[in-house]
């Protein structure tokens, strides 16, 4: 009973301490200085997307999965907190009006072992 996920390559760019305008920089370089507002990108992050095709990874049976909690639980205090759950919970959450998770996922020859959802403010 192998257990899959359709997904999408992307780049995600963050603003951080110790590179201020990553998220800047790399709008510019694609095009997109319309999206900087007053020197900066809105929440500060950027993602690229050069619509690559879906790729499809087998799910290990044991793989760690966590999203945020406001995925789960919304009545969160910690909303960006990681939450771990099962793979059935993340198969309704993955084909609901959530579909398009932001994550990083993490692989061992070629299949999933850990799946880490990235907040989005």
């Amino acid at each position: 009973n192998r257990r899959y996920l359709k997904t999408r390559e992307v780049e995600f760019f963050r603003d951080t301490d110790e590179d201020m305008d990553i998220a800047e920089r790399m709008a510019i370089q694609d095009g997109h200085s319309d999206y900087i507002v007053d020197g900066g990108i809105d929440d500060g992050y950027y993602i690229r997307d050069f619509n690559k095709p879906i790729k499809v990874y087998e799910i290990a049976p044991n793989a760690d999965i966590s999203v945020c909690a406001y995925m789960v639980n919304s009545r969160a205090s910690d909303l960006v907190g990681q939450n771990k759950i099962s793979y059935e919970t993340f198969s309704k959450l993955n084909n609901d009006e959530h579909n398009k998770i932001l994550s990083y996922i993490y692989l061992k020859n070629g299949v999933i072992v850990k799946y880490e959802q990235q907040y989005l403010p």
